[in-house]
């Protein structure tokens, strides 16, 4: 079965010979699912997670032993892994994960690192699909590239599949648990940023729209990084802080939504009143 068969497969929720489809989707080792904090790739993870099992599909998801997602769950560490991005602890989660899922239909594979050791290695005879969460640079297109030999890479927007340079199986947008989202009547007059702390993200400019229309700012975001580039983050923010945890109630009230990022990335907005 070629990999776009088999997301064709998936994508129909059952084959000829039964109803459910047990998926294994890989989470990647560096936080948990759902995450306690900030965890964009994580919360999609949790959300596919829950959503295949509510559509009646199995599920064994692949992560750490920490996580808390209600489907079935593997893994290799007991807590999420450290350093963050070390390439030691993310191999041997992968190949772990590949060993461990060997009796799924499909493994949706988060990381990029994973489908990249399994189709060199022939870990697994298991059809995979790859989401691509991060923007095609010359430095991540020959990795995709070696990836789509033996992966359906998936990706979240119709922008980010034009800009691959890549094979791209498929568009599937990243789905939101809207019973957690709910939406609001925008009277809070502040303005919302959601993101993490790096310049590419446009934190500095959604201090700006803020400023030129006299409404306060809310951020939620992470710092990650040397301490230099955490002090940096905060220098460029001036006044902006938070006090609170995360909290999804409060960007509903808000009087729009400021993501205004430098350059393209895959799930990129722009303001977006929610009044």
């Amino acid at each position: 079965m070629t990999p776009a068969a088999a997301l064709n497969r998936n994508a129909s929720g059952s084959s000829a010979r039964r109803r459910q489809t047990p998926a294994g989707p890989i989470a990647p080792p560096w936080v948990t699912v759902p995450p306690a904090a900030y965890g964009g790739t994580e919360s999609v993870v949790d959300n596919l997670a829950r959503g295949l099992r509510e559509a009646g599909h199995d599920v064994v998801l692949f992560t750490v032993g920490s996580s808390s997602s209600p489907v079935e769950r593997r893994s290799l560490f007991a807590d999420p892994a450290t350093p963050w991005g070390a390439a030691i602890p993310e191999a041997a989660h992968v190949l772990a994960a590949y060993e461990s899922l060997g009796d799924v239909d499909i493994i949706h594979d988060h990381t990029e690192l994973g489908p990249l050791v399994a189709g060199r290695s022939q870990v697994t005879r298991v059809p995979i699909v790859c989401t691509a969460h991060g923007r095609f640079t010359d430095l991540t297109r020959p990795v995709y590239a070696e990836i789509a030999r033996t992966a359906a890479i998936v990706a979240i927007s119709a922008d980010q599949a034009a800009r691959a340079g890549v094979p791209i199986s498929a568009v599937i947008h990243h789905g939101i648990d809207t019973a957690a989202y709910l939406p609001g009547d925008g009277t809070g007059g502040y303005v919302a940023f959601v993101g993490r702390m790096s310049a590419d993200k446009g934190v500095d400019r959604a201090v700006r729209i803020a400023r030129k229309a006299g409404w306060p700012l809310r951020l939620v975001t992470k710092m990650r990084g040397t301490p230099p580039r955490s002090r940096t983050s905060r220098s460029t923010c001036g006044t902006c802080s938070t006090s609170r945890p995360w909290s999804y109630p409060w960007p509903s009230g808000s009087r729009c939504c400021a993501t205004p990022p430098r350059s393209s990335t895959p799930s990129a907005g722009t303001s977006r009143s929610v009044s």
